[in-house]
């Protein structure tokens, strides 16, 4: 049994999830089509066969492939509080131990 694979890129950029959460995938494998990947149409049920009977029997499934992207921190964080320029923090020397000494707010 003869078996070809044809390989086609979807995704020509990096994936971000912030534009787009998923993506589907129609995969088409056939043993009586040469060239699926060039000539899917010849599979689709709606445009009917677009050659003449095989001469053996021809086996084909369709299914679909959903991709989900998970997020990721691509960003880099932007303080708040204290500001990006002030790295400065005053303690009070009487600062009882366990409290709080600063609150930093990240967007």
């Amino acid at each position: 049994m003869a078996c070809s694979i044809f390989e086609r890129s979807f995704f020509r950029r990096r994936l971000d999830r912030e534009v787009q959460s998923s993506y589907s995938l129609r995969v088409i494998v056939s043993d009586g089509v040469p060239n699926p990947a060039a000539d899917t149409t010849a599979l689709t049920a709606s445009s009917g066969p677009r050659w003449s009977f095989p001469k053996q029997r021809v086996h084909t499934a369709v299914t679909t492939v959903v991709v989900s992207v998970l997020d990721e921190n691509d960003n880099s964080p932007t303080f708040i509080q204290p500001n990006s320029t002030n790295h400065l923090i005053l303690l009070d020397p009487t600062t009882i131990p366990g409290r709080s000494l600063l609150q930093v707010q990240v967007k």
